[in-house]
């Protein structure tokens, strides 16, 4: 097996996305006794998923044969579906930014101070996407300045004492090496990958994590509760209807006959005191900045990136938001908000069953992780 495995990559292919049965092979499908594998699997490189992003195989029962059927299928198109909002790190080196966010914050909002910090986000939100558009396709940046970098330096060959050759190299050099970190920076976070911080670039790496994410990730068919395989919409309906059902099981509680047993140990006055003292604007901007950079966004979209590097101008109003919810107590419902995450049990997943899920603890707003955090302090020096 480490010998396939070593092939597997020295020709870089990847499981494709399937479903169906599992256990691919059976030593003996007849008999009483035998032994199920997972033996049999549709692989296929990374031109295949670049090709085909939304093809998909189903591995069918055996019935008398020692072997799973395995159906691969290729859908004629993928259907547009409009992306969820994701700050992309890469426009914090962007001075048009700043302005953005400067010309934001300076609007009026009446409300509560976590009202108006998420109502000025939620508003920036269409900004940020026609910035983003502004910038242009950070792959086809890269190609014009090597294109042009590279015919600078063929008639420098020719007229090499050519002075204003020489400058014109040295503009697109710094061009180029711009636009590269920029695309670099940019597929990095969508990979997800923890990478060298230093030493090469690999950005063709990146593209290659992110497009096999995108192909293994997407759910094409499902088996619903009448053991019929739906496809398309009516996948997502299942899920939904699913943890409809599932999330709003009300239990009974019973009468507590005994309250005051519950809390065997209890605060002293003075560390109850301690408990309700207001946090500093310093212990906000800690907790803040203990987040790591490229970690998932919340369900706004924003990471902890754009609170760092604008902190400066939003700092004052995110330090006011968390300090209201520590004098009365109330969050926002929005910010309040999770993302329930499916984590698949098993390759070759089908039914809701094959998949465990979770609410994803970092996956929330930015506001709420530092009061988690703050909240945690707390409790941890007392």
């Amino acid at each position: 097996m480490v010998e396939f495995l070593e092939f597997v990559n020295k020709i870089k292919i990847q499981d494709v996305n399937c479903n169906g049965i599992n256990f691919t092979w059976s030593q003996n499908p007849r008999g009483e006794y035998g032994l199920l594998k997972k033996l049999d699997r549709m692989m296929g490189n990374y031109s295949l998923t670049e090709a085909f992003p939304s093809i998909f195989a189903s591995f069918h029962p055996y019935r008398l044969s020692d072997h799973c059927p395995v159906i691969v299928k290729v859908p004629s198109k993928l259907k547009f579906k409009v992306l969820p909002f994701k700050f992309p790190n890469v426009l914090t080196l962007s001075s048009e930014l700043k302005v953005l966010i400067e010309e934001q914050w300076n609007c009026e909002i009446r409300g509560y101070k976590m009202f108006q910090f998420t109502q000025k986000l939620k508003m920036l939100k269409k900004r940020i996407r026609k910035l983003l558009r502004e910038q242009g396709h950070f792959s086809e940046k890269v190609d014009h300045f090597r294109k042009e970098l590279e015919a600078i330096q063929s008639d420098l060959d020719l007229d090499s004492f050519n002075p204003q050759l020489r400058e014109l190299e040295a503009m697109f050099i710094r061009e180029y090496k711009k636009a590269y970190d920029e695309e670099e920076r940019f597929i990095r976070q969508k990979a997800r990958v923890h990478w060298l911080r230093e030493g090469g670039c690999n950005s063709k790496y990146f593209h290659k994590i992110v497009k096999g994410k995108r192909n293994k990730n997407r759910i094409e068919t499902i088996l619903n509760s009448e053991g019929v395989w739906v496809e398309e919409e009516e996948v997502y309906k299942e899920f939904v209807d699913y943890f409809s059902d599932f999330l709003e099981i009300e239990f009974p509680c019973g009468e507590i006959l005994q309250p005051n047993s519950l809390f065997v140990k209890k605060l002293d006055l003075s560390q109850a005191v301690e408990m309700v003292q207001i946090v500093t604007n310093e212990e906000i901007k800690n907790a803040m900045f203990d987040i790591d950079d490229d970690k998932a966004p919340g369900p706004d979209g924003y990471s902890a990136k754009i609170f760092k590097s604008m902190w400066s101008i939003i700092g004052e109003d995110f330090c006011q938001a968390v300090k209201e919810f520590f004098v009365n107590g109330a969050i926002l419902k929005e910010i309040n908000a999770t993302a329930i995450a499916l984590v698949p049990k098993i390759d070759t997943r089908g039914k809701m069953s094959d998949y465990r899920w979770w609410d994803i603890y970092p996956t929330i707003h930015g506001l709420e992780y530092v009061i988690l955090l703050l909240w945690g302090w707390l409790f941890h020096f007392l």
